[in-house]
């Protein structure tokens, strides 16, 4: 790390942050988790393991969708369509379509049989292993590469230590990629597919058992432990073992009777996924966040899994945990101290797993902890600013990092928000009625299930000041403005340089938005221009941009401050930007909202206002009409100049859009901006 990057990270931070990450250089080995391993030596050698059927299985396979045949059908292919790789089939003689223009060579050669692959891809201390266990795949099934990023075409070696693989060295390579693909969130779909379809014919009931393990026996056997690019960090260890335990208690629930060795190499599998969460815990004394919480979330699902009996004391310490992890990692105000309101969505996700799993075990243990009181009224604050952010038709405005992450695979097009409302299904609980039950079953997010709105007819004004989020709504309009906050403890490593943007929904229709992270490590610069002034909807210096001097850089960021003040319908912003003294404000009316935009000199930048693809425009001169379908949403007048670009939308992360903004690039020391809504519909 350059001492100048070394220099603005410890600076950005609280000093007593920096003093625990060098207590833990210092004092602990390789910043294990001590606490943890200790738990776990006493169980690791047991042989005899006992897994406990999950109550919400049968449930969670009566509320989900039925899953199309075609889409089963592409996973028994192995064609997969993630992070924008547009359904492409994976094996070790995939030809890439590139990413970027960028586009490796596949050069592994096409291997006669499985021991030829095994001779080829693997370390001579990983092959024996391997041999035995290839003896399990079914003579007519096709090896994933699960060292390929199937966008790029450049692969990683799974006869390299994990601990030497370096993230962000190649361009246009992007190891999260291949993570997403051996997250097996797709397993649970064919099981899902299975329990809902009783009547398929046997054959084809064979087909998805066989899948589900060739493709972990597959997995086994080709990453070894240790070796390649999915023992790199425990968040997918953590996320891969739940998706796997999933999908096995549906298929157990439909009474399949897996081989004696198959299951033997499973649970084996596990064990040394649990071993290596344990050893290489995301947790830190100074920086931590949704990596550590679905380690902890992995230790509780596993070992409640494994057999509480067995594994009490790990399973004590991750409830433990979680509710801890939880006054730490959201604010007082319920939003997610990383900065995004994606990562809020999938730690929401993961913690609700999490009282799930708890109730569904243990009912009592909730109740246990000496912060219980507090953890409920954080998880009240959570459920409300979570569906206070959402907009109509579950939009979800894309504030600081959109990475499309989630946890489980409980459905086919899955998103975290859509996971959230089918875990919230699963409540009340039968018999084991608690308050934290009472709580979310109260919360306006889990009454919208049934199209409840609580927000309709006036207008409102609500403002999340801890997570640097204000809000107004009415029945023509609602618009999220951001004040800004130091996420990750000042680390900042998943927001944006959106101080003084807003995102704008009129009626059901997202009009003005943030556009997205599109990608991170593969492209350094295009992740600091989706992140930057020039990405939102404020106002923007010109030949502005973030300097990265190393791979980490990518994951800091320290932003201006924000001063604000509220008074009935309008907000004021005061920040100082590229030099200059920036004063914005906005005046909510029922069918207007005005923004002036002052300066104390002339600035030398422009204002952005980006727009959702869907979105067309009518422009003349200094005034522009936007439309959607062809019915005309907001009328846009200003005293600047206002010119019509090109830019691309990143709806999720490695997807983008053609789309247009408008930018106001005379500027002068006070600028005039008014929207006017032309016909706004109420419909949630």
């Amino acid at each position: 790390m350059s001492i100048i990057s070394k220099i603005q990270k410890v600076t950005s931070i609280p000093l007593r942050i920096s003093i625990n990450k060098v207590f833990e250089k210092i004092f602990l080995n390789h910043n294990n988790y001590n606490k943890l391993v200790n738990i776990y030596t006493k169980y690791q050698n047991n042989s005899k393991i006992i897994y406990t059927s999950s109550k919400i299985i049968n449930k969670l396979v009566n509320i989900s969708n039925n899953i199309n045949s075609n889409k089963i059908e592409n996973i028994l292919r192995h064609n997969f369509d993630l992070l924008g790789s547009s359904n492409i089939n994976i094996s070790h003689h995939t030809d890439v379509i590139g990413f970027d223009g960028i586009k490796y060579k596949n050069e592994s050669p096409n291997f006669k049989t499985l021991k030829d692959a095994c001779n080829y891809l693997l370390t001579n201390e990983n092959k024996q292993t391997a041999y035995s266990l290839i003896e399990l795949i079914s003579d007519d099934y096709q090896l994933i590469d699960w060292q390929l990023d199937f966008r790029s075409g450049y692969r990683w070696s799974e006869k390299i230590e994990s601990n030497k693989i370096r993230i962000g060295e190649i361009r246009g390579a992007d190891i999260k990629v291949p993570w997403e693909l051996a997250r097996f969130q797709h397993l649970p779909l064919l099981a899902i597919y299975y329990a809902k379809n009783p009547s398929l014919h046997n054959s084809e009931k064979n087909r998805l058992v066989n899948e589900f393990c060739n493709e972990i026996i597959d997995f086994i056997a080709f990453n070894p432990l240790y070796y390649g690019i999915h023992w790199k960090v425990a968040m997918e260890v953590s996320i891969r073992a739940c998706n796997l335990i999933l999908a096995y208690q549906i298929f157990k629930s439909q009474n399949i009777q897996f081989r004696i060795k198959f299951e033997s190499i499973f649970f084996n599998f596990l064990q040394n996924s649990l071993n290596f969460i344990l050893n290489n815990s995301e947790w830190s004394g100074g920086l931590r966040g949704n990596h550590y919480f679905t380690n902890i979330s992995a230790l509780l699902y596993i070992s409640s899994f494994l057999g509480i009996e067995q594994y009490q004391k790990l399973y004590n310490f991750a409830v433990n945990e979680i509710i801890n992890e939880t006054l730490v990692q959201f604010n007082q105000d319920g939003g997610n101290f990383e900065g995004s309101f994606c990562y809020h969505l999938y730690t929401v996700e993961v913690l609700l797993w999490d009282i799930l799993i708890a109730n569904t075990t243990n009912a009592e243990i909730l109740k246990s902890s000496i912060q219980t009181d507090k953890f409920k009224n954080r998880l009240q604050n959570i459920l409300d600013y979570t569906y206070q952010l959402l907009g109509r038709k579950d939009f979800i405005p894309q504030i600081g990092d959109n990475d499309s992450g989630f946890f489980l695979g409980l459905d086919i097009d899955n998103n975290s928000l859509k996971n959230i409302k089918k875990i919230l299904k699963f409540f009340p609980l039968e018999n084991s009625w608690t308050d934290i039950q009472n709580i979310i079953i109260e919360s306006d997010l889990y009454k919208s299930l049934d199209n409840y709105e609580l927000t309709n007819k006036d207008s409102a004004a609500i403002l999340f000041k801890e997570s640097g989020i204000f809000i107004y709504q009415n029945k023509n309009y609602k618009i999220w403005i951001i004040l800004g906050t130091k996420a990750q403890f000042g680390k900042g490593g998943h927001n944006h340089q959106d101080i003084a943007s807003f995102i704008l929904e009129v009626g059901d229709n997202p009009v003005i938005v943030d556009p997205g992270t599109y990608v991170y490590t593969a492209l350094p610069e295009v992740r600091n221009i989706y992140r930057s002034y020039y990405s939102h909807n404020s106002y923007c210096p010109l030949n502005y941009e973030i300097i990265t001097r190393e791979i980490d850089d990518l994951f800091w960021l320290r932003t201006e401050q924000c001063k604000f003040s509220i008074n009935s319908n309008t907000i004021t912003l005061k920040r100082k930007v590229d030099g200059l003294h920036h004063k914005r404000k906005f005046i909510f009316n029922d069918n207007s909202i005005e923004i002036t935009d002052e300066f104390n000199k002339s600035p030398n930048g422009m204002l952005l206002l980006h727009l959702y693809p869907s979105i067309k425009i009518l422009q003349e001169k200094n005034n522009v009409i936007l439309l959607n379908n062809n019915i005309q949403l907001l009328s846009i007048s200003s005293n600047n100049n206002i010119v019509v670009n090109k830019y691309y939308y990143s709806n999720e992360y490695g997807n983008k859009m053609d789309s247009k903004v408008i930018i106001f690039n005379n500027l002068i020391n006070i600028n005039f901006l008014k929207l006017e809504i032309i016909n706004g519909t109420t419909s949630k």
